[in-house]
């Protein structure tokens, strides 16, 4: 699988090694993943949403529970004004 700069060569992200954002065994997160086609869409939608969610510092459970308009501006994610598109 080529690697596009968002895993290491072992598979794993390292920015996930410090914080726990996603509780694999939650319903939330079976749900998310299950509606993936392929295991390989699968793995690479996992490590891309624990970079993300480690980037923001944020869980996918607190994640979820903000508002449509902040989760557009993220303001209560990051603290400053950035529209997700942009990223």
């Amino acid at each position: 699988m080529p690697n596009y700069g968002l895993i290491s060569s072992d598979n794993t992200d390292p920015s996930t090694k410090d914080m726990q954002v996603l509780d694999e065994h939650s319903e939330v997160y079976f749900n998310f993943i299950n509606s993936l086609g392929p295991e390989s869409t699968r793995h690479i939608y996992k490590l891309c949403l624990e970079k993300f969610l480690n980037h923001y510092k944020i869980d996918l459970a607190s994640l979820l529970k903000l508002p449509e308009d902040e989760l557009k501006s993220h303001n209560k994610i990051s603290g400053r004004k950035e529209n997700f598109e942009t990223i």
